[in-house]
């Protein structure tokens, strides 16, 4: 029982962490995914998304969306910002665009990643609506250096095999996959 308040306390701090970023740079949602590389479900925690953009992403986007590639193309521990109504890989996934971007008002996304021990990683995305302006570089650049520190908590905290916390998870982190438009 004291474990998963543990690990409560863990994924609400890292959720009110993100909360603050997204405050910060006005952006609208946030999410970080943990990707494990061992083939199990990618693991999330967001704030300021909805449920059900976050549950219409996970069964109805993920696997036409092209974020996941666009993070694989980038250097681990850089941030890219993507305008997904110009950009021409999402322009041409109708369904994606209107089904998911244009309903929720999701226009700007920036995205990066960390590498985690084991081959894990630590996957980042927050948005921004239409009527707001495109992430800039400065705040790209202070999304690197805000988001080193948890994907640093992650390590530690939910990959190490050697703590108390990642031996006790095994599939507690919290299965809501949120979208890449940030994370998934």
């Amino acid at each position: 029982m004291a474990m998963q308040v543990a690990i409560k306390h863990l994924r609400d701090a890292l959720r009110l962490s993100i909360r603050a970023i997204c405050d910060d740079l006005s952006a609208g949602g946030a999410g970080l995914l943990l990707d494990t590389a061992c083939g199990e479900e990618i693991q999330a925690i967001t704030a300021g998304l909805p449920a059900e953009l976050v549950e219409d992403y996970r069964y109805h986007y993920a696997a036409c969306c092209p974020l996941p590639h666009l993070l694989a193309g980038l250097r681990p521990g850089t941030f890219h910002a993507v305008d997904t109504w110009q950009d021409p890989m999402f322009i041409r996934l109708d369904d994606l665009q209107h089904g998911l971007l244009r309903r929720y008002g999701i226009r700007h996304i920036a995205i990066g990643h960390w590498p985690l021990p084991g081959g894990a990683s630590a996957k980042f995305g927050f948005q921004r609506g239409d009527s707001q302006a495109p992430f800039a570089p400065e705040e790209l650049l202070l999304l690197e250096r805000r988001t080193e520190s948890l994907a640093n908590t992650v390590a530690d905290n939910f990959v190490a095999p050697d703590t108390h916390v990642a031996r006790a998870l095994q599939g507690c982190f919290e299965l809501s996959v949120t979208p890449m438009l940030l994370l998934t």
